[in-house]
């Protein structure tokens, strides 16, 4: 039963051998999109007999639609370049009776964040859809937070082993990314009522940092659970205010 590992790529060489490396022989084949690294990227990929597609990005879920379709296993697994399977993932991957019945499977996601394995706050178990027959599901949802939308009537077979990802090293990287995730999910609100707009401003925030470091039970993670909580929080923050400023200006 062929298998087919998707990814996509820009400028990941600190990331894309771990991810293939983890893929080891079980691959049938590994289709990588890449948007035109600048970096050693390429050459990795190489190294792995990965088929290599570079197109031009034009948002995650186009681009990861597109690579699905250019996959010709009978199941696809699509993994980002800064993640990777664990042993015990790819142990169960490799044989196909465990999954031959099942058309849609998600997995836990492990997240490693400055120096450390994040088990509370929302960071685990982090369920994700990753692995479906071909054909039976598409990536869909709002950028910057994309999801796997299956067809009707299929139900999601969830297995409770990890995919590994490597989050952030850094906290100063966490905002960098979380501001950038800000000002692309912004537009979307627009939309909104100014009260609605308001509320969000005021709410939204201080509600998520209080469920994911009391309710989820973040704090036992540390200061890390503090920290990216407090960073969530100015992200949505930050998100609607973008939204409020746009709306104003409009």
């Amino acid at each position: 039963m062929k298998l087919s590992f998707v990814i996509i790529t820009f400028n990941e060489e600190k990331n894309i051998r771990a991810c293939l490396e983890s893929i080891g022989s079980l691959a049938s084949e590994i289709i990588i999109v890449d948007s035109y690294s600048s970096d050693r990227t390429i050459d990795i990929a190489k190294e792995f007999k990965a088929i290599i597609i570079q197109r031009k990005f034009d948002g995650y879920i186009t681009q990861k639609n597109f690579a699905n379709e250019q996959a010709n296993g009978e199941y696809i697994f699509s993994l980002d370049a800064d993640e990777k399977l664990s042993p015990e993932l790819l142990t169960w991957l490799k044989d196909e009776k465990n999954f031959s019945n099942f058309d849609v499977i998600s997995f836990n996601r492990k997240n490693w964040y400055c120096g450390k394995w994040m088990n509370f706050g929302g960071w685990y178990p982090d369920r994700k859809v990753r692995m479906w027959k071909n054909g039976k599901a598409r990536w869909a949802g709002t950028m910057p937070h994309e999801q796997v939308l299956v067809n009707d009537g299929i139900k999601i077979h969830h297995l409770s082993v990890d995919i590994l990802h490597h989050a952030y090293e850094t906290v100063s990287q966490h905002i960098q990314k979380s501001m950038h995730y800000a000002q692309v999910a912004a537009y979307q609100y627009e939309k909104y009522s100014y009260w609605k707009l308001f509320g969000k401003l005021f709410f939204s925030g201080i509600f998520r940092f209080f469920r994911n470091v009391i309710f989820k039970l973040g704090i036992l993670d540390g200061w890390r659970g503090i920290v990216s909580a407090f960073i969530t929080t100015i992200e949505i923050n930050y998100k609607y205010w973008l939204a409020l400023e746009k709306k104003i200006n409009s």
